[in-house]
């Protein structure tokens, strides 16, 4: 996986990791990846507004990967309550049913919704 991603950096094609977080030691990935994004784990959408050690849990996250030059992003985000907490942990990309349901084409205007 280490040769593919720096493949992938030197044909100037961004790469992530997907569901970070959710391991025991999820930063040793970081040691032989290194992708452009990671998308942290769902499970953090759902639990940053009722437990606030997953949420200092995530603000640490988000800072030691923005720290080292990796944009971070977050799925699951199903209702607007966690959107304040979210917008203040940093976060660079937010996504869920939310934001936008799943689309069957790629036409969405952006301008039609006040977000």
């Amino acid at each position: 996986a280490a040769k593919f991603t720096k493949g992938l950096q030197e044909l100037h094609i961004k790469s992530s990791i997907n569901h970070f977080g959710c391991s025991l030691h999820p930063f040793k990935l970081l040691k032989h990846l290194t992708p452009d994004i990671v998308k942290l784990d769902g499970s953090f959408a759902n639990e940053i507004e009722k437990n606030e050690e997953k949420r200092e849990e995530l603000v640490e996250m988000i800072r030691s990967l923005q720290a080292s030059g990796v944009l971070t992003a977050i799925s699951g985000v199903e209702d607007p309550s966690t959107l304040p907490t979210l917008f203040m942990t940093g976060i660079n990309y937010i996504q869920g049913n939310y934001i936008s349901e799943p689309l069957d084409d790629l036409d969405y205007d952006f301008s039609s919704e006040g977000l």
